[in-house]
């Protein structure tokens, strides 16, 4: 997610200001940026949580989904399939297509293809749009083509999602 982010802010047309500085000073605001270079840290540490604090955060990580699942499919409830066509179809076609290929093609000169790390992340990677997708197309105020996107790929990642995992199995 902060790839993308990063990459979605270098693609803004900003009349002030450097892309690049722009896209560093959002990511440095970012709490899941912030969050991952805050776990990043404890872990290089060495020292781990006590047993009642993994159990708090245990029960937040367990809850979370759920929340998510609540708070964001409200507000995809709100959007109608856009008007967007090619850019939902755009987007949709790049996750369900694209993005496994090159994760296809990236594990296999990595791993081989007969490792189940490599079959693992291409199976992964045909899985339909996160809902935080909304989250991050809100960002950059194309919420509904996002919501539509989330919709679409969900719609054909059940179709396409059973045809790799038999392939794959």
């Amino acid at each position: 997610m902060p790839f993308v982010t990063a990459l979605a802010l270098l693609a803004e047309e900003r009349p002030e200001g450097n892309a690049f500085s722009t896209a560093i000073k959002a990511l440095s605001r970012n709490p899941v940026v912030l969050g991952l270079l805050a776990g990043f840290a404890f872990l290089a540490t060495g020292l781990s949580l006590p047993a009642w604090g993994d159990k708090i955060v245990s029960s937040i990580a367990s809850a979370a989904p759920f929340v998510a699942l609540f708070v964001i499919g409200g507000g995809i409830l709100q959007f109608r399939m856009s008007r967007s066509g090619p850019h939902v179809l755009a987007v949709t076609t790049t996750k369900l297509l694209l993005h496994p290929l090159v994760v296809g093609i990236g594990f296999w000169m990595v791993f081989g293809w007969d490792d189940p790390v490599a079959q693992d992340s291409v199976l992964f990677a045909f899985m339909p749009l996160f809902l935080s997708f909304v989250v991050l197309c809100g960002c950059h105020n194309v919420k509904g083509v996002g919501a539509s996107a989330i919709v679409m790929s969900t719609l054909f990642g059940a179709v396409i999602v059973p045809i790799v995992l038999g392939y794959l199995s």
